[in-house]
């Protein structure tokens, strides 16, 4: 990780993952200063989060949601895991919760606060104007032929034959 090389001691914990008691370790000494979670983790896992926060000086500070939007409407639909990260109110009342998403309806909002369980929450929201998205609508015609011009376009590759080579 990227924090860990600038000084800032950084983990992860996902059901995927090999080295988690290394990790649990390395934030119950509190060697972490940022440690990620997946959802997956906290809805089958949340026992060993209870046991970094009573464990390591100072314990968890802060849970931080990123793509908070997940919690509600169609999120939850492709990561169920997502409606179970009020989980983490039983680690600790106290915790603050900072939930974060760039897409967020009023009434997404409202969905975030019910299912997070947060109380008097501060909503801060910014510009929706986002200049490095874009949407374009094209004819369908090949879809490798698709592919191959739209990657073209994109990023300024020639296709030779079965390679392709960037050119600055």
């Amino acid at each position: 990780m990227k924090l860990n090389h600038s000084g800032i001691g950084a983990g992860f914990l996902g059901s995927a993952q090999t080295a988690k008691v290394r990790t649990k370790n390395q934030a119950i000494s509190g060697e972490l200063k940022i440690l990620y979670v997946t959802p997956e983790y906290v809805e089958n896992q949340s026992e060993v989060l209870l046991e970094i926060h009573q464990k390591c000086p100072g314990g968890i500070v802060c849970f931080a949601i990123d793509e908070a939007h997940c919690v509600s409407q169609w999120g939850h639909d492709f990561r169920p895991a997502y409606k179970s990260l009020h989980k983490l109110r039983s680690i600790s009342k106290r915790i603050p919760f900072v939930a974060v998403t760039a897409t967020a309806t009023p009434q997404v909002r409202e969905d975030i606060i019910k299912n997070l369980k947060l109380k008097n929450p501060e909503i801060i929201v910014t510009s929706f104007d986002r200049e490095n998205l874009f949407i374009e609508v094209r004819k369908k015609t090949d879809m490798l032929g698709d592919i191959k011009e739209r990657f073209l376009d994109m990023f300024k590759f020639r296709w030779l034959e079965n390679s392709v080579i960037k050119i600055e």
